[in-house]
């Protein structure tokens, strides 16, 4: 059974659909902890999310969109998720 992405997680992923890739300190920058050891904290995070297919890791510290997950949804589609109260950040698949 799959998990759900954590929010960081989802952070992350819709920063990949506007971006083609993102990579260590762009994340951590990006999901903001307030660990001392945010950097290993983020790392952890990367790893759990090549694990579960949600991104794929091009070389050390650079990450791209995983095969599981489709690319940006057009705009010109998003205009039926509207109705319904749906935004860009809540569609994952």
């Amino acid at each position: 059974m799959k998990r759900k992405p954590s929010p960081k997680q989802l952070e992350i992923l819709a920063y990949l659909r506007e971006n083609e890739t993102i990579t260590l300190a762009e994340a951590t920058k990006l999901i903001g902890t307030a660990y001392a050891g945010r950097r290993r904290y983020t790392g952890m995070t990367l790893s759990r999310m090549v694990k579960q297919n949600l991104i794929t890791r091009i070389k050390p510290g650079l990450f791209k969109l995983g095969p599981s997950i489709s690319p940006k949804i057009p705009d010109e589609q998003m205009t039926m998720f509207s109705a319904f109260g749906l935004e860009h950040g809540n569609l994952l698949f």
